[in-house]
Formats: structure tokens, sequence, C-alpha cells
């Protein structure tokens, strides 16, 4: 039973443990002057009376004047939801032969809501892969001003905290790359030679060599790189400091900054909070978005293909706790935006000295919105309306559809909402097949046959029964204390100048990426695949300290014709789907023996793995990596109920359908 619900509680339960932490971490602080200068019901309860089943949530703000510390604000938000059998519910006490004694089943599922008496369920979500640079063309890139081409590269960066920036670095026609970014919900595009400017402090020739770095001998891309040099000595960007004051003066008043901070502090807010802020420090965006560069200019000189959002291969879900931690997140904002207004009003209009009371005063009215919105949510499955525009473009532009009800018809039906994931209620309007088709990439991660029928064909499909999504986001500190260690592997550090080792990158590096970061490079291919050989060998250790049982280790090999961009990826962050495989390179006999694999959708295609036994022993003896737990293992939960498939009397399987499932 806890299997079906375990990626929604399980998702739940970190957000309630350290998603909060890390939400209050990151809130920008609400800085201004002023004119003068200075206990739970058990939830069978709830259902029956038509309540809702949740936990008070308290707020307490520190509020400083002049930079001393004046009181801390202890701010009753009223209740939010809590998820059934979440770490916070009531029952999560009660072993399960108790459940009857409180009027509760005993194979209780869990992972869904109760609101105003009704259950609600928060649907898997199909969304872009986090922090992994897409090659991209759509003619509506074309759009964007004068110049402008269909190729673009595409990423979407996710912080720690689970916020979300998009940034897209455009190919113009005069070969020089623009980076679109977002400052508060608006778009806005900057010569990407200006942004590169303002992260290091760089001579001309070490950004020049910075941006062809691993690309050997590519005059098109040395050309690309002196345009964007060019531009720097036309304009007189010759500095950081100058890049960076000349972005604070254009931008400062889009942000949250303090009325007295310079311009050049402003510009390094807008670097740090807006631009891939997946990364904390300068050198590692800077690096990342000369990856971006040389990535683009191989796709649109053909060196590259196109990646398609529509893969599997570079999507992951969005988990309940995620789209519940961005909705909290943006309603606490907008409070403390509010704040800030109604203060400096009163100051302006009545000269009164700003002081705890004044501020309580609004806090105490404005508070309880956050556990309607919480509430409005889940009843009606659309973001609320004061928040939408700060989160749809958050959600790939999904508002609607973010939960249903829970289907209780029957036990089967129940499960399978656990287990479902949508494309999003966008695509169910689009007359393009492209989203519905389901691609080899999605072999064994979603079931090929538990789909319905009608409108949502093809765009509500269930993950595969042994599939399981990664819960929990690593804390930046244990990324960065992976990717410290990850430079002793014979890696070459990415700061390292050729200057100062004497050897240049050339056609043959590999770079190597820790969840959208340059940790280094790999000097050839041969070198690349002993490090990913090794990493996967630490990853089935169950001792190692260092590689995660969930990591990804996607080798993407060079190639003669245009292909995906090389490079040697590894993930650890949340959201990503993993499956169970048996690596068979492990034990004595291979054949008998081997342990248990977590791959996921990115490096399954470059893996070689067996559905049989008798199609492992075709291969080589050194080309047996991988074979599948079970044959049976590409179906869901559902689906892997019906039994004689070869047999069934309908073309399709009607899975959700109790009468078609004989036990």
């Amino acid at each position: 039973m806890e299997k079906l619900s375990r990626i929604h509680v399980k998702s739940f339960d970190f957000m309630l443990r350290d998603g909060l932490k890390r939400m209050i971490k990151y809130l920008p602080p609400s800085e201004f002057s002023s004119s003068n200068g200075d206990v739970c019901e058990l939830r069978v309860e709830c259902r029956r009376q038509g309540k809702s089943y949740c936990a008070p949530l308290r707020l307490n703000i520190r509020l400083s004047i002049n930079g001393i510390s004046a009181s801390v604000l202890d701010v009753p938000c009223g209740e939010i939801p809590i998820m059934v059998l979440s770490r916070s519910c009531n029952l999560s006490k009660l072993s399960r032969k108790n459940f009857p004694r409180h009027s509760e089943e005993e194979r209780e599922i869990g992972g869904y809501f109760i609101v105003n008496g009704k259950e609600r369920v928060l649907r898997l979500i199909i969304m872009a892969r986090r922090n992994f640079p897409l090659a991209i063309s759509r003619p509506s890139f074309k759009k964007r001003g004068h110049g402008y081409t269909e190729q673009a590269i595409v990423i979407r960066c996710v912080r720690e905290d689970e916020a979300v920036s998009i940034m897209t670095l455009h190919w113009l026609m005069n070969s020089e790359p623009t980076l679109a970014f977002v400052v508060e919900r608006e778009q806005f595009f900057v010569p990407i030679s200006i942004i590169l400017r303002a992260m290091v402090n760089k001579t001309e020739y070490e950004m020049f060599d910075d941006i062809r770095r691993g690309s050997g001998e590519s005059l098109s891309l040395e050309e690309t790189a002196m345009r964007i040099l060019v531009r720097l000595k036309d304009e007189d960007y010759n500095s950081q400091s100058r890049a960076l004051k000349y972005l604070g003066r254009l931008f400062r008043g889009r942000m949250h900054i303090p009325p007295n901070a310079s311009d050049e502090e402003a510009g390094v807010v807008l670097v740090r909070n807006f631009v891939a802020i997946h990364l904390d420090s300068l050198i590692d965006k800077y690096h990342l978005l000369c990856l971006m560069v040389r990535k683009l200019h191989a796709f649109v000189s053909g060196q590259c293909c196109e990646e398609s959002n529509d893969n599997l291969m570079f999507q992951e879900v969005l988990l309940p706790s995620t789209l519940y931690l961005q909705v909290l997140r943006a309603k606490i904002i907008q409070i403390l935006d509010g704040t800030k207004e109604y203060v400096l009003t009163k100051s302006r209009k009545s000269n009164v000295k700003i002081n705890s009371t004044l501020v309580q005063q609004y806090l105490l009215h404005r508070a309880p919105e956050i556990s309607a919105s919480m509430a409005y949510l889940l009843c009606t499955g659309n973001l609320p309306p004061s928040i939408r525009s700060d989160i749809t473009p958050q959600l790939g532009g999904q508002s609607t559809g973010l939960s249903v009800p829970a289907d209780n018809v029957n036990f089967l039906r129940m499960a399978a909402q656990f287990r479902a994931v949508h494309r999003g209620a966008i695509f169910t309007e689009m007359r393009t097949t492209s989203v519905r088709r389901l691609l080899p990439e999605a072999w064994g991660f979603l079931c090929p046959v538990h789909t319905p029928d009608g409108a949502p064909c093809g765009l509500l499909n269930h993950l595969a029964e042994p599939v399981e999504a990664v819960c929990e986001t690593p804390k930046q500190s244990t990324v960065d204390a992976l990717a410290v260690w990850l430079s002793t592997c014979k890696i070459r550090p990415v700061e390292l100048s050729r200057q100062l080792s004497g050897v240049t990158e050339e056609q043959n590096a590999i770079p190597v990426l820790l969840d959208g970061r340059l940790i280094g490079w790999s000097s050839s291919l041969a070198t690349a695949e002993q490090l990913a050989n090794h990493l996967r060998d630490l990853k089935l250790n169950a001792q190692s300290k260092h590689v995660p049982y969930s990591m990804e280790i996607a080798l993407v090999p060079p190639t003669d014709v245009g292909s995906q961009y090389p490079g040697l990826f590894l993930f650890t962050g949340g959201s990503r789907l993993l499956r169970p495989v048996k690596n068979v390179r492990h034990g004595e006999q291979p054949e008998v023996g081997g342990l248990i694999e977590w791959i996921g959708t990115f490096e399954q295609p470059y893996l070689d793995i067996a559905v049989t036994e008798a199609e492992l022993f075709e291969r080589a003896e050194d080309a047996r990596s991988h074979i599948e737990l079970t044959p049976e293992g590409i179906f869901s939960f559902v689906a892997g109920l019906t039994p004689y498939q070869d047999f069934n009397q309908v073309s399709g399987y009607r899975c959700v359908v109790t009468a078609c499932v004989f036990i």
C-alpha cells in the first residue's frame, strides 16, 4: 500500500523537513526607508463534517530598523492543508493495525489532502529537466526581434529551495548570442558579452580562450568569440566593475534592493539572483554561459542535434511538495511586499514612525490569505489569481489542472492516480500529436498500455511499477563537497588556463558537468569512460560516502555526425525518475550475480540493457553490462495485474476497470 503513494508522501515529508527551511533561507528581505529616515483532528472527522485536514502555520518575522534588530513578530497564518500519512499527519504515528480503532482503513494509501471534506490529489506533471541546457529550435524565436533565428539554448535553472528561473541564449544573424532572462515577471534581452564581463574580472584573451575551450580549432567559433569581445571594446565595458554598474543602473528599478545600494551592488544582485540561479559562484555562472555559447554554436553549425522537450530523456516530474512550496513562497513574498508598500504609504501620509506595531497590524490582516491560497489551489486545481503571474512561467505555462479529485470508484482507480503523470492541461487543446507520442527513451519508465482513451490519450500516462522519483534535493553544501571530490578524480580543473598548464583542451576533450555546473575537463573519451565506470562502481557500493545511489551518470560520446552535444553529465537533483536494473559486471558469476542499480531517463539511452538472459548471452562477455529485473517491469501496477496479457480479449488493456482484472 505504501509503495503506491510513496512519491507523494516522501516528497511532502521532504518539504516539511528541509524544504521550508531552504525557502526561508532564500526569501529576499523587504528593505525600505521611511520619510523620516529611520492540535489536528483525525481525518475521518474532517471528511464527515466537511472540514479540511490542516495544521497551523506561523511566521516568525524579524524586524530591523537602521540595522538594529527591533523585534521578532509572531504572525499566525491560519491553517494549511496537510497530506494524509505524511510526517505531520496523526496517522503517521500509529501502526496500521491500530487504524481500524480510529475508524480508518487498515490499507490506507495516503498521499492526498482533505479540503472541505473532499479528497484531492496533486498531480505529477511533466516538466523540463532541471539545470541542463537544451538545444531547441522554434519558429517563435524569430519573432523576438530583428536578426533573431530559430535556434536557442534553453535551460531551466532550479535552486535548492525549488525556485525556478528560465534562461534562453538566442542566436542572432550577426553570430552574436543574446541572453534572455526574467526579472520580476518581465523578460529582458541582454548581449551575452555584457553578462560575461560582469561575471569575472579577466583579460580579453582569457575570455576568448574560455569561450572556445574544448572545441578544437573552430574558426567560426573563434569569430563568434571575437564578436563578443569587440562589443565589450566598442561599448567601453572593459572591466567587471563597469559592466556591473551598467547592469545595475538599468535593472535596479526592477529589483528588491535598498535605495542606498550603489549601481555596482545592484548589478551583483542581478547576476546572482536572476542569472543561473542554481549556481552560487559567479565564476561557475560564467563557465556555464561559456558552455552554452559553445553548444549554441555547435547547434547552429550542425555539429549538435536538436533536443526535444517531448522526450522523457529531457524531462522530470513536478512533485506535490515542489508545487506546494512554490505557492507558499510566492504568497509569503507577496505579503512582505505588501507590508513594505503599506508602511511607506503610512509614513508618507501621516509621517508615522516605523515600529513593530504598525508592521504587525498589516501582517495580521494579510497573513490569513496564505491558508486561503493553499486551500484554493487544492480545491480548484488552479493557481491563486493573486500569484498566478508569478508562478505560471515557473511551471512551463501551467496554471490549471494541478489537482484533481481522488477517484474512489474502486481501489485500482484510486491506486492508479498516485502513479499517474500528466503532460499538462495546456497541451489538451493542442492539435499536434508530438506531445502524445511514446518515444523509445520512455522504455521502462512509462507504461505503454496504461493511458485513457479520448482527449487525454498520451497526455495522461502511468509510471511503470518499479519506477520511483527522487523526492529529496541535496543541499548545496553537499553538491559543493561532491564537486570538490570529483576534482581529484583525474579531471582537469576548469580554471586552469593554458598558460599555467601548458596544454590545450582539443576537440576530443570532454566537459564534466554536475547538476548544471562545469567542474572540469576530461582529456579524452577514454579518460571520461574510466571516470564514468569508476563513479558507477562507487554508486553500487553502499559504503561509498561520495556518490549517492540516485546519481545519474551519462557519458555522451562525440561523433562524426551531428548528434547530442558530448559531455559527462552527472545529476543528483530531485524530481528525476529512476528505475532499477541489474548491473551484471559485479559478482563472481555475472550471469547469476549482480547488483541492483537505479538508472535515470538521461543515462538509459547510453546503456546496453538486455531484456532476457538469452539476449544477454548473445553479447560479447566484455559488452555485458545490464539486464532487466523482469520483462514485465515495463507495465504499470494496474496493467501488471492483467493475467495472460498475450491472450487478452481486447486490443488494449482496460487498466482502470476492475472487471478486466481477474485475481
